[in-house]
Protein backbone atom coordinates (compact mmCIF):
# COMPACT_ATOMS: atom_id res chain seq x y z
CA UNK A 1 0.00 0.00 0.00
CA UNK A 2 1.53 3.25 -1.21
CA UNK A 3 0.64 6.42 1.00
CA UNK A 4 1.78 10.01 0.05
CA UNK A 5 2.13 12.74 2.95
CA UNK A 6 1.65 16.07 2.05
CA UNK A 7 3.43 18.26 4.94
CA UNK A 8 5.91 21.37 5.42
CA UNK A 9 8.20 23.26 8.07
CA UNK A 10 10.51 26.02 8.07
CA UNK A 11 10.93 28.51 11.16
CA UNK A 12 7.85 30.58 10.72
CA UNK A 13 5.20 27.28 11.14
CA UNK A 14 7.80 25.27 13.23
CA UNK A 15 8.15 21.32 12.67
CA UNK A 16 5.12 19.76 14.64
CA UNK A 17 3.51 19.05 10.84
CA UNK A 18 6.16 17.48 9.99
CA UNK A 19 6.69 15.33 13.16
CA UNK A 20 2.67 14.40 13.80
CA UNK A 21 2.79 12.75 10.28
CA UNK A 22 5.78 10.76 10.82
CA UNK A 23 4.40 9.25 14.03
CA UNK A 24 1.98 8.48 11.97
CA UNK A 25 3.83 7.05 8.90
CA UNK A 26 5.69 4.80 11.54
CA UNK A 27 2.50 3.07 12.93
CA UNK A 28 1.24 2.47 9.29
CA UNK A 29 5.02 1.45 8.07
CA UNK A 30 4.35 -1.31 10.61
CA UNK A 31 1.31 -2.72 8.51
CA UNK A 32 3.60 -2.76 5.55
CA UNK A 33 3.02 0.48 3.86
CA UNK A 34 5.09 2.44 1.66
CA UNK A 35 5.83 5.91 2.38
CA UNK A 36 6.47 8.71 0.51
CA UNK A 37 6.82 12.17 2.14
CA UNK A 38 6.42 15.29 -0.73
CA UNK A 39 7.73 18.91 0.94
CA UNK A 40 8.85 21.96 0.11
CA UNK A 41 12.50 22.93 1.23
CA UNK A 42 13.24 21.61 4.45
CA UNK A 43 15.62 21.90 7.15
CA UNK A 44 18.60 19.25 6.72
CA UNK A 45 17.50 17.61 9.85
CA UNK A 46 14.33 16.98 9.22
CA UNK A 47 15.06 15.65 5.67
CA UNK A 48 17.64 13.21 7.14
CA UNK A 49 14.84 12.35 10.07
CA UNK A 50 12.52 11.25 7.03
CA UNK A 51 14.58 9.04 5.34
CA UNK A 52 16.42 7.34 8.22
CA UNK A 53 12.81 6.74 8.78
CA UNK A 54 12.76 4.60 5.43
CA UNK A 55 10.51 6.93 3.80
CA UNK A 56 11.10 8.40 0.44
CA UNK A 57 11.44 11.89 0.28
CA UNK A 58 10.04 14.21 -2.72
CA UNK A 59 11.38 17.84 -2.68
CA UNK A 60 8.54 20.08 -4.21
CA UNK A 61 10.66 21.53 -7.79
CA UNK A 62 11.94 25.42 -7.08
CA UNK A 63 10.23 26.93 -9.37
CA UNK A 64 6.57 25.62 -7.75
CA UNK A 65 7.70 26.45 -4.23
CA UNK A 66 5.95 29.72 -4.29
CA UNK A 67 3.01 28.94 -7.15
CA UNK A 68 0.19 26.44 -5.26
CA UNK A 69 -0.94 26.21 -9.06
CA UNK A 70 2.69 24.98 -9.69
CA UNK A 71 2.52 22.58 -6.97
CA UNK A 72 -1.28 20.69 -7.92
CA UNK A 73 0.41 20.53 -11.50
CA UNK A 74 3.70 18.61 -10.32
CA UNK A 75 1.73 16.10 -8.04
CA UNK A 76 -0.58 15.54 -10.54
CA UNK A 77 1.94 14.16 -12.50
CA UNK A 78 3.27 12.21 -9.86
CA UNK A 79 0.18 10.49 -8.60
CA UNK A 80 -0.74 9.67 -12.13
CA UNK A 81 2.81 7.81 -12.14
CA UNK A 82 2.96 6.51 -8.42
CA UNK A 83 -0.79 4.79 -7.61
CA UNK A 84 -0.99 5.99 -3.79
CA UNK A 85 -3.97 4.48 -2.00
CA UNK A 86 -4.35 7.19 0.45
CA UNK A 87 -2.77 11.13 0.17
CA UNK A 88 -2.65 12.64 3.50
CA UNK A 89 -2.60 16.52 4.01
CA UNK A 90 -1.25 18.37 7.13
CA UNK A 91 -1.14 21.68 5.64
CA UNK A 92 -3.42 25.22 6.17
CA UNK A 93 -3.09 25.95 2.08
CA UNK A 94 -5.16 22.22 1.83
CA UNK A 95 -9.10 23.39 1.18
CA UNK A 96 -11.66 21.81 -0.89
CA UNK A 97 -10.23 23.37 -3.95
CA UNK A 98 -6.88 21.96 -3.53
CA UNK A 99 -8.58 18.48 -2.56
CA UNK A 100 -10.60 18.11 -5.59
CA UNK A 101 -8.02 18.23 -8.18
CA UNK A 102 -6.68 14.65 -6.45
CA UNK A 103 -9.79 13.07 -6.23
CA UNK A 104 -9.83 11.40 -9.83
CA UNK A 105 -6.10 10.51 -9.21
CA UNK A 106 -6.15 8.53 -5.38
CA UNK A 107 -8.58 6.74 -4.16
CA UNK A 108 -8.90 8.38 -0.60
CA UNK A 109 -8.06 11.44 1.14
CA UNK A 110 -7.38 12.48 4.29
CA UNK A 111 -6.70 15.47 6.13
CA UNK A 112 -4.93 16.84 9.47
CA UNK A 113 -6.83 20.04 10.29
CA UNK A 114 -6.39 22.00 13.70
CA UNK A 115 -7.84 25.13 12.70
CA UNK A 116 -11.71 23.78 11.86
CA UNK A 117 -12.23 27.45 9.69
CA UNK A 118 -12.57 26.01 5.80
CA UNK A 119 -14.20 23.06 3.97
CA UNK A 120 -12.50 20.08 2.93
CA UNK A 121 -13.37 17.36 0.10
CA UNK A 122 -11.98 14.17 2.25
CA UNK A 123 -12.57 11.09 3.14
CA UNK A 124 -11.18 11.04 6.69
CA UNK A 125 -10.54 14.22 8.61
CA UNK A 126 -7.78 14.03 11.51
CA UNK A 127 -8.45 16.96 14.59
CA UNK A 128 -6.53 16.06 17.38
CA UNK A 129 -7.39 18.71 19.40
CA UNK A 130 -8.37 18.26 22.85
CA UNK A 131 -12.25 18.60 23.10
CA UNK A 132 -12.81 19.27 19.49
CA UNK A 133 -16.64 19.04 18.97
CA UNK A 134 -18.30 17.23 15.42
CA UNK A 135 -20.35 20.37 15.19
CA UNK A 136 -17.13 22.19 14.67
CA UNK A 137 -17.05 20.37 11.10
CA UNK A 138 -20.48 19.41 10.85
CA UNK A 139 -20.78 22.20 7.91
CA UNK A 140 -17.45 21.51 6.47
CA UNK A 141 -17.03 17.85 5.31
CA UNK A 142 -18.83 15.88 3.06
CA UNK A 143 -21.34 13.09 4.63
CA UNK A 144 -19.28 10.35 4.00
CA UNK A 145 -16.22 11.68 5.89
CA UNK A 146 -15.24 10.08 8.52
CA UNK A 147 -14.27 13.02 11.21
CA UNK A 148 -11.40 11.39 14.01
CA UNK A 149 -12.15 14.11 16.34
CA UNK A 150 -10.09 15.31 19.79
CA UNK A 151 -7.52 13.68 21.90
CA UNK A 152 -8.67 9.93 21.79
CA UNK A 153 -6.93 10.45 18.11
CA UNK A 154 -3.78 12.48 19.29
CA UNK A 155 -0.61 11.26 17.45
CA UNK A 156 1.87 10.94 20.04
CA UNK A 157 5.29 9.55 19.76
CA UNK A 158 6.31 5.97 21.25
CA UNK A 159 8.83 7.51 23.47
CA UNK A 160 6.50 10.14 25.35
CA UNK A 161 3.88 7.19 26.17
CA UNK A 162 4.69 6.77 29.91
CA UNK A 163 3.16 3.68 31.28
CA UNK A 164 4.36 3.71 35.19
CA UNK A 165 2.15 6.35 37.58
CA UNK A 166 3.57 8.65 39.65
CA UNK A 167 3.25 6.70 42.85
CA UNK A 168 4.66 9.52 45.62
CA UNK A 169 2.49 11.44 48.27
CA UNK A 170 4.16 14.63 46.97
CA UNK A 171 6.32 16.06 44.71
CA UNK A 172 8.89 18.96 44.63
CA UNK A 173 10.04 21.45 41.73
CA UNK A 174 14.10 21.62 41.43
CA UNK A 175 14.51 21.72 37.63
CA UNK A 176 12.28 23.53 34.89
CA UNK A 177 12.82 22.55 31.03
CA UNK A 178 11.41 24.92 28.76
CA UNK A 179 11.11 24.05 25.21
CA UNK A 180 8.91 26.08 22.29
CA UNK A 181 9.76 23.60 19.67
CA UNK A 182 12.27 24.18 16.70
CA UNK A 183 11.67 27.48 15.79
CA UNK A 184 10.72 30.53 18.00
CA UNK A 185 9.29 33.26 14.96
CA UNK A 186 7.29 35.17 17.85
CA UNK A 187 10.24 36.02 19.26
CA UNK A 188 9.48 34.95 23.01
CA UNK A 189 12.21 32.26 23.56
CA UNK A 190 14.87 35.38 24.66
CA UNK A 191 12.11 37.05 26.94
CA UNK A 192 11.89 33.76 29.20
CA UNK A 193 15.62 33.51 28.84
CA UNK A 194 15.78 36.56 30.48
CA UNK A 195 13.01 36.05 32.62
CA UNK A 196 15.07 32.96 34.09
CA UNK A 197 18.24 35.25 34.10
CA UNK A 198 16.89 37.82 36.47
CA UNK A 199 14.08 37.25 38.39
CA UNK A 200 14.56 37.27 42.04
CA UNK A 201 11.60 34.49 42.19
CA UNK A 202 13.48 32.22 40.08
CA UNK A 203 16.34 31.76 41.75
CA UNK A 204 16.22 28.59 44.13
CA UNK A 205 15.41 26.91 41.00
CA UNK A 206 17.81 25.02 37.69
CA UNK A 207 16.65 25.87 34.16
CA UNK A 208 16.99 24.16 30.69
CA UNK A 209 16.61 25.81 27.75
CA UNK A 210 15.66 24.24 24.48
CA UNK A 211 17.11 26.56 21.91
CA UNK A 212 17.17 26.36 17.85
CA UNK A 213 20.22 26.60 16.01
CA UNK A 214 19.37 30.20 14.83
CA UNK A 215 19.84 31.54 18.11
CA UNK A 216 21.79 29.34 19.87
CA UNK A 217 25.39 30.46 18.70
CA UNK A 218 23.92 34.29 19.33
CA UNK A 219 22.95 33.77 22.59
CA UNK A 220 26.10 31.91 24.02
CA UNK A 221 28.00 34.99 22.49
CA UNK A 222 25.87 37.29 24.69
CA UNK A 223 26.98 34.94 27.83
CA UNK A 224 23.27 34.28 28.75
CA UNK A 225 25.29 31.10 30.60
CA UNK A 226 25.59 33.29 33.40
CA UNK A 227 26.15 32.61 37.29
CA UNK A 228 22.64 31.22 37.68
CA UNK A 229 22.03 27.44 37.07
CA UNK A 230 20.99 27.75 33.50
CA UNK A 231 21.92 25.86 30.53
CA UNK A 232 21.21 26.13 27.13
CA UNK A 233 20.85 22.94 25.09
CA UNK A 234 21.68 23.36 21.41
CA UNK A 235 19.47 19.95 20.62
CA UNK A 236 19.03 20.60 16.40
CA UNK A 237 23.06 20.69 16.54
CA UNK A 238 23.23 17.68 18.82
CA UNK A 239 20.85 15.50 16.97
CA UNK A 240 22.43 16.28 14.20
CA UNK A 241 25.57 15.13 15.12
CA UNK A 242 24.21 12.22 16.64
CA UNK A 243 21.89 11.22 13.73
CA UNK A 244 24.48 9.13 11.65
CA UNK A 245 24.97 7.42 14.69
CA UNK A 246 21.78 6.36 15.81
CA UNK A 247 18.72 7.29 14.71
CA UNK A 248 16.57 6.72 17.05
CA UNK A 249 18.21 9.52 19.57
CA UNK A 250 16.57 11.99 17.22
CA UNK A 251 13.54 10.81 18.39
CA UNK A 252 14.39 10.21 21.87
CA UNK A 253 16.45 12.77 23.21
CA UNK A 254 13.34 15.08 24.28
CA UNK A 255 11.17 12.88 25.91
CA UNK A 256 14.53 11.58 28.19
CA UNK A 257 14.78 15.74 28.56
CA UNK A 258 11.53 16.02 30.19
CA UNK A 259 11.70 13.02 32.03
CA UNK A 260 14.64 14.47 33.99
CA UNK A 261 13.26 17.66 35.06
CA UNK A 262 10.26 18.18 37.33
CA UNK A 263 8.32 20.72 35.25
CA UNK A 264 8.28 21.30 31.72
CA UNK A 265 7.40 24.77 29.96
CA UNK A 266 6.22 24.07 26.21
CA UNK A 267 4.47 25.81 23.31
CA UNK A 268 0.87 25.29 22.97
CA UNK A 269 1.08 22.99 20.11
CA UNK A 270 2.17 19.31 19.80
CA UNK A 271 5.25 19.37 22.54
CA UNK A 272 1.71 20.11 25.06
CA UNK A 273 0.41 17.08 23.84
CA UNK A 274 3.68 15.18 24.36
CA UNK A 275 4.18 16.53 28.08
CA UNK A 276 0.62 15.50 29.14
CA UNK A 277 1.00 12.16 27.45
CA UNK A 278 3.86 11.94 29.58
CA UNK A 279 2.50 12.76 32.94
CA UNK A 280 4.46 16.06 33.64
CA UNK A 281 3.56 19.20 35.54
CA UNK A 282 3.87 21.79 32.69
CA UNK A 283 3.22 25.34 31.44
CA UNK A 284 2.08 26.15 28.35
CA UNK A 285 2.92 29.62 26.61
CA UNK A 286 0.18 29.97 23.26
CA UNK A 287 2.93 31.33 20.55
CA UNK A 288 0.91 31.31 17.62
CA UNK A 289 -3.15 31.21 16.79
CA UNK A 290 -3.47 27.74 15.89
CA UNK A 291 -2.54 26.50 19.56
CA UNK A 292 -5.27 28.61 21.55
CA UNK A 293 -7.83 25.64 21.06
CA UNK A 294 -5.30 23.20 22.74
CA UNK A 295 -4.30 25.75 25.37
CA UNK A 296 -8.05 26.17 26.07
CA UNK A 297 -8.91 22.58 26.46
CA UNK A 298 -5.52 21.54 28.27
CA UNK A 299 -6.47 24.12 30.88
CA UNK A 300 -10.30 23.55 30.95
CA UNK A 301 -9.39 19.79 31.81
CA UNK A 302 -6.84 20.95 34.35
CA UNK A 303 -3.44 19.20 32.50
CA UNK A 304 -1.72 22.39 32.66
CA UNK A 305 -1.39 26.05 33.01
CA UNK A 306 -1.65 28.15 30.22
CA UNK A 307 0.37 31.95 29.90
CA UNK A 308 -2.16 33.69 27.00
CA UNK A 309 -0.42 36.42 24.75
CA UNK A 310 -2.33 39.44 26.35
CA UNK A 311 -0.65 38.10 29.59
CA UNK A 312 2.52 39.75 30.88
CA UNK A 313 4.82 36.74 29.98
CA UNK A 314 7.90 37.45 32.10
CA UNK A 315 4.94 37.88 35.68
CA UNK A 316 3.24 35.10 34.66
CA UNK A 317 5.98 32.76 34.01
CA UNK A 318 7.66 33.36 37.62
CA UNK A 319 4.11 33.40 38.95
CA UNK A 320 3.03 29.82 37.78
CA UNK A 321 6.42 28.32 38.35
CA UNK A 322 6.25 29.70 42.12
CA UNK A 323 2.98 28.01 42.89
CA UNK A 324 3.38 25.02 41.64
CA UNK A 325 6.28 24.48 43.86
CA UNK A 326 4.20 25.77 46.54
CA UNK A 327 1.37 23.61 45.90
CA UNK A 328 3.13 19.62 45.55
CA UNK A 329 -1.02 18.70 45.41
CA UNK A 330 -2.06 20.85 42.45
CA UNK A 331 1.30 19.53 40.58
CA UNK A 332 0.31 15.91 41.27
CA UNK A 333 -3.33 16.43 40.43
CA UNK A 334 -2.33 17.67 37.08
CA UNK A 335 0.15 14.72 36.83
CA UNK A 336 -3.29 12.64 36.82
CA UNK A 337 -5.40 14.86 34.43
CA UNK A 338 -2.78 15.33 32.19
CA UNK A 339 -2.46 11.41 31.37
CA UNK A 340 -5.99 10.81 31.40
CA UNK A 341 -6.60 13.82 28.65
CA UNK A 342 -3.28 12.06 26.32
CA UNK A 343 -3.50 8.23 26.40
CA UNK A 344 -0.66 8.05 23.90
CA UNK A 345 -2.53 5.44 21.56
CA UNK A 346 -4.51 7.66 18.91
CA UNK A 347 -1.95 6.62 16.08
CA UNK A 348 -2.84 3.08 16.10
CA UNK A 349 -6.33 4.12 16.52
CA UNK A 350 -5.68 6.29 12.99
CA UNK A 351 -3.95 3.95 11.94
CA UNK A 352 -6.77 0.91 12.49
CA UNK A 353 -9.47 3.67 10.76
CA UNK A 354 -6.92 4.20 7.58
CA UNK A 355 -6.16 0.32 6.96
CA UNK A 356 -10.14 -0.34 7.03
CA UNK A 357 -10.71 1.18 3.40
CA UNK A 358 -10.65 -1.29 0.54
CA UNK A 359 -9.82 0.18 -2.81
Amino acid sequence: MNIAFRADASDDIGIGHIMRCLTLAKALQKHGATITFICRSLPALLSKKIESSGAQLLLIACQHSDSLEGEIEQLQGLFTAAQYRWFIIDHYHSDIHYERHFKPLVPYIMVIDDLADRSHDCDILLDQTPDRAANDYRTLIPDHCQALLGQRYALIRDEFIEDDDYSEHSYRIDSVLITLGGSDPSGVLPRLINTVRFSEKLESYGFSIIVPNTLYQKLRDEGVEDSRKLSLLNITATLADTMLADKMLANKMLADRMRQHDLIVTNCGVTLLERCALGKPGIGIVVADNQVNNARAIEHNGAGLIIYPQHQLEESLAMHIHHLSKHSAACLQMMNKAKNVIDGQGKYRVCKRLLSYQT
